[in-house]
């Protein structure tokens, strides 16, 4: 997809300083802690806040999902009290490669029902789930379904960034599942061009 007209490129974004200021919080898996990046300033949403001029919270754990029925320690359900107590302007969910054989649903919803009972005036941002080089599993398209609707019904934002790697394998480590400093790039890139006009993008 890299190249391609209107995609996104693995060059730095043109950010815009209209979000200077937020603190903006992370919740997410291997890919939101920044496995694969040679240094944690460059992985993708400390990439994206520094573009912006945010303040980041990056609660990002590997191997965590929005699953219910997981082990506390992967659950996004520790990473979502934390970010309700460090009481951010904005708080971006992501994942991806976790979600999919997992049973998603009852996870998903309480992901952001429990966010905007914690943080009633926050805005809230799903990013739709990131998948590796290879096809994009069907259960991960009906998870990125529900993860639509519950953060909708919310009142949040679904940002829809495609299937970014597809067949683009020059984006990952060695271990072809978690992206390198490139790859980084180009999340952040794509992240950056959906967000609304009043936070960044």
């Amino acid at each position: 997809m890299s190249g391609a007209a209107g995609a996104p490129s693995a060059s730095a974004p043109s950010a815009t300083p209209a979000g200077t200021g937020l603190t903006v919080a992370f919740i997410g898996d291997s890919y939101t802690e920044g496995v694969g990046a040679s240094d944690p300033s460059l992985r993708w949403s400390t990439l994206l806040a520094a573009a912006n001029g945010w303040e980041e919270l990056n609660l990002g754990v590997s191997g965590a999902s929005y699953g219910q029925g997981l082990e506390e320690w992967n659950s996004y359900a520790v990473q979502v009290e934390e970010a309700i107590a460090a009481e951010p302007d904005v708080v971006i969910v992501s994942g991806g490669l976790n979600m999919s054989e997992l049973d998603q649903a009852l996870g998903v919803e309480s992901v952001f029902t429990e966010l905007r009972a914690g943080l009633p005036d926050a805005r809230i941002l799903a990013v739709s789930p990131f998948w590796v080089s290879t096809a994009y599993p069907e259960q991960l398209t009906l998870t990125s379904e529900l993860i639509e609707a519950d953060v909708t019904a919310v009142g949040g934002q679904y940002l829809d960034v495609g299937h970014l790697f597809e067949d683009e394998f020059q984006y990952f480590e060695l271990d072809g599942l978690h992206p390198d400093d490139a790859g980084h790039q180009l999340i952040a890139n794509a992240v950056d061009a959906g967000l609304p006009v009043e936070i960044g993008g």
